[in-house]
């Protein structure tokens, strides 16, 4: 049997740690299954918290092959459940070469203003939203009820102990995938700075943004263009409108120095 190439890693101890973000339609759910066809030696341990189900319908569609190398854990967006599910992966996954996906990240920040207000009010936050506009006379007072009732800084806390701290427990490579959210004109300089030229950045958790090593904002401006710009990337040069067929080439080989060998 005629013998395969794969890619490797060229820096065996440097892990991926992608943000990848952009709008509807823009290929995001497609990367971990362009990256597997290429790195063979690779399960991916996705947890899937999108209710379109983006990624199983691809495996099925369109990359059977690479079906028996993908854990997919399809879970509603409650944060015990999320948890729950990062915890068993962190203890089953093999960190030397398998890739971590949450897909999207975006909606973990929902997900644990949801549990705070459980566990404080009773009830899931739009209830209590509901709730609350109910019993108060106008708008501003609206929301100056509800910014004392979520007390942000307890939540931001939960947030980092949990989201970022089962995130920094990984040291394989992953890959977390954002909506694209606006930059607004008044957003701080060092957020402009980054992000400004493309005019989005990840959506979520103001943090999102810099936890990855690269942050890669994907567009699709034509039927049958894919372009992938980086906002940033440690060590490597960024890249601008580039068109891509496959991230496992076009980014990870001809970017980020992974090299091809023979199985």
């Amino acid at each position: 049997m005629a013998k395969q190439r794969k890619i490797v890693p060229g820096n065996p101890r440097i892990k991926e740690r992608l943000t990848i973000f952009g709008n509807n339609g823009s290929g995001k759910s497609s990367i971990i299954l362009q990256i597997l066809e290429k790195h063979k030696d690779a399960h991916a341990w996705i947890i899937d918290l999108d209710y379109s189900m983006a990624v199983e319908r691809l495996i099925w569609t369109e990359h059977p092959e690479i079906e028996d190398r993908i854990t997919v854990k399809a879970i509603d967006a409650i944060w015990d459940e999320f948890v729950a599910a990062f915890e068993e992966i962190l203890e089953q996954a093999d960190m030397d070469n398998d890739w971590l996906v949450i897909d999207p990240a975006t909606i973990t920040w929902q997900m644990v203003q949801s549990w705070f207000s459980e566990q404080v009010h009773g009830n899931d936050i739009a209830s209590h939203m509901v709730q609350l506009r109910k019993e108060t006379k106008d708008i501003k007072e609206f929301n100056k009820e509800l910014t004392s009732d979520m007390t942000w800084p307890i939540i931001n806390k939960l947030y980092q102990e949990k989201f970022y701290g089962l995130y920094r427990k990984w040291r394989g490579h992953v890959i977390l995938v954002c909506e694209a959210t606006a930059v607004r004109k008044d957003a701080e300089e060092a957020e402009r700075a980054e992000f400004g030229f493309v005019g989005a950045k990840p959506a979520g958790q103001k943090s999102m943004g810099h936890v990855g090593a690269t942050n890669v904002y994907l567009d699709h401006p034509k039927i049958d263009i894919w372009r992938m710009t980086t906002t940033k990337d440690r060590g490597r040069e960024l890249q601008e409108k580039v068109p891509f067929d496959d991230f496992a080439v076009d980014y990870l080989v001809d970017v980020a120095g992974w090299e091809w060998e023979m199985e």
